[in-house]
Parts: C-alpha cells; sequence; structure tokens
C-alpha cells in the first residue's frame, strides 16, 4: 500500500471555501452600509409590497 500525498485543492474547493469564509465574516464584522439602511427601516415599502400580492389559496402544484 502506497501513502498517499495531500492533493492540491481543486477550484471548487477554493471557491467554496472562499464563500464560506465571506459568509461567516459577514456575520463577524458589520457592514455600515447595512446597518445605515436597517436604521432607516420602517417597514412600510414592505407592508405596500406584500398589500399587491392577491389573497388566494396557493395553486395544487404549489402546496406543501
Amino acid at each position: 500500500m502506497r501513502p498517499i500525498a495531500p492533493q492540491p485543492a481543486s477550484k471548487y474547493e477554493e471557491v467554496f471555501n472562499a464563500a464560506s469564509l465571506a459568509r461567516h465574516l459577514f456575520r463577524i464584522i458589520p457592514d455600515p452600509y447595512l446597518e445605515e439602511r436597517a436604521a432607516r427601516a420602517t417597514g412600510e415599502g414592505f407592508s405596500h409590497v406584500l398589500s399587491q400580492v392577491p389573497d388566494v389559496p396557493p395553486d395544487d402544484y404549489d402546496r406543501l
């Protein structure tokens, strides 16, 4: 049996690791732009958008 040498990371693994690191950093390091937008948010825009959605039951293919 021959020893298996460590293989260099594939491009997929590099991208996956970079995305995972970015996701964790976004949790730790606050984004000033997003913090400012969140402070200004009132929920009126969200309520306006929701008011335009019809209140009907889902189609058969869309039921849980």
